[in-house]
């Protein structure tokens, strides 16, 4: 956990970031540094809830999955990041250099991917070997049948990007 910090630390020191949040696919707050006024709570559902319909929408126009999405407001810009198993989120002011910014966010965001494929990869790949062999019984009891309708991109809540 101390090398998570020190890695969203450096992200901090770039001028005009006012917090950091890293947020689990369940919309909970996994480490963050923000500002005294923001709820870490909620703050980390409604990112979740934004990063989801973002998600389905670009899903919908065969986008496919953003990497990154950007808020922004008259007195500052929210950034999400797709971090793998998680979501970074960045506070900053109008005065930030978006340049310098979504090269360290790009940075970032890789160092936490990478910690957090580390930290939780066995009990990942162990779900996502059980979802392949349920896919190819669910597959093999269907047939080959497509639907009709054309593409519908899955269902996503607060809990599902």
């Amino acid at each position: 956990m101390e090398e998570l910090r020190k890695i969203l630390s450096d992200l901090k020191s770039v001028e005009g970031v006012t917090g950091i949040i890293l947020i689990s696919p369940e919309g909970l707050a996994m480490a963050s540094e923000l500002p005294e006024a923001v709820d870490p709570d909620l703050f980390s559902a409604t990112a979740v809830t934004v990063y989801a319909a973002c998600e389905k929408t670009m899903i919908g126009i065969d986008f496919g999955k953003p990497s990154m999405i950007s808020i922004e407001a008259d007195e500052g810009k929210i950034f999400l990041v797709n971090c793998g198993e998680g979501i970074l989120g960045v506070l900053s002011d109008n005065r930030v250099n978006l340049g310098l910014l979504r090269i360290m966010l790009s940075k970032t965001s890789k160092k936490v991917m990478d910690m957090l494929s580390g930290v939780l990869g066995e009990g990942l790949k162990e779900k996502q070997e059980e979802e392949i062999e349920e896919e190819s019984k669910e597959e093999e009891e269907e047939g080959t049948e497509e639907e009709e309708g054309g593409y519908q991109p899955p269902e996503y809540g607060p809990a599902g990007f």
